[in-house]
């Protein structure tokens, strides 16, 4: 049973499957394999993330609005780790899709720099700072601690785990030993359904020729400019982007002027970075009165 109601409410209580932290083990010298392609869980599950409703049960449309036969899904959320902000976040879907790719690639350990550098589209040279690396620890270990349980309708089977099944490991590489993962199973949520994915080249998320600094919000950019690229090729969206859109997906619900000028500049580097890259063939800011609205693209398909 997915969940189960208390008698006196309506409080959803999700059994706590988690097994305790046993002592770190060591793994010794892998060989990582490089991610030539990013995977995009694109479920409605993993796009309604922000409204996850903690410790009790919710259901989820996932029909289009003009399907004759309406389907949902019945899922429930549980955190029960010791973080303090431990709602799964937009950076947490950034890095679960790193995740992902990595695992599609045939990795089994992963190390938060390998994470990080696909996340960034890069090869194993670059460093990768201590801070960067903190993030990616704390990303993992809360998908690790997040449990979810999923019952899809008029289906008997069902989901039920933590978002990441991974043990923490020692990672033995050369003459460092650094903190890792090693997956036990298929991440839950790339389990739902692999025709729900948008796979594109891992390259595309390289933009060091026009942006230097891969910060938080260009990670959350970069991803969420192509995702909807990719629909737009798709003809399911229409070519213009908002920035209002764009200022939702960092979480930013009253930009500043700052905030203003650098999302428009890193909005414009990533894309002059894909156009470089023949993925789009162009893009062109379009106004409301005398402030910029958005942007609207050109694909190469247009």
């Amino acid at each position: 049973m997915l969940v189960q109601t208390s008698e006196g409410g309506s409080e959803i209580k999700i059994a706590n499957e988690l097994s305790e932290e046993t002592t770190i083990e060591t793994v010794e010298m892998f060989t990582a394999v490089k991610a030539k392609k990013h995977i995009i869980l694109n479920h409605k599950i993993v796009n309604s993330s922000k409204d996850w409703i903690y410790g009790k049960e919710s259901e989820l449309n996932v029909s289009r609005k003009s399907a004759k036969v309406q389907k949902s899904v019945k899922y429930g959320v549980a955190y029960t780790g010791s973080l303090s902000v431990y709602r799964w976040n937009t950076y947490d879907k950034r890095v679960y899709n790193a995740v992902v790719s990595l695992y599609a690639a045939g990795n089994e350990v992963l190390t938060p720099s390998m994470i990080y550098r696909h996340m960034n589209g890069l090869d194993g040279r670059q460093g990768v700072s201590d801070s960067s690396i903190e993030l990616i620890i704390n990303s993992v270990d809360k998908s690790r601690e997040t449990y979810i349980g999923i019952e899809f309708e008029n289906d008997d089977s069902a989901l039920k785990g933590t978002l990441i099944h991974a043990d923490k490991v020692n990672v033995i590489t050369g003459k460092y030993s650094v903190v890792g993962y090693q997956l036990k199973e298929k991440p839950i949520l790339y389990q739902i359904n692999t025709k729900q994915i948008i796979t594109v080249d891992a390259g595309l998320l390289n933009t060091k020729d026009r942006i230097k600094r891969d910060s938080v919000n260009a990670v959350i950019l970069k991803e969420f400019l192509i995702k909807r690229i990719e629909n737009i090729k798709a003809g399911k969206l229409n070519p213009h982007i908002r920035f209002e859109a764009i200022y939702e997906e960092l979480g930013i619900s009253q930009p500043t002027r700052k905030n203003i000028e650098t999302i428009r500049k890193n909005t414009e580097n990533i894309l002059l970075s894909l156009s470089d890259k023949k993925y789009i063939q162009k893009y062109d800011l379009y106004k409301q009165g005398k402030a910029f609205k958005g942007i609207k693209i050109t694909t190469r398909q247009s």
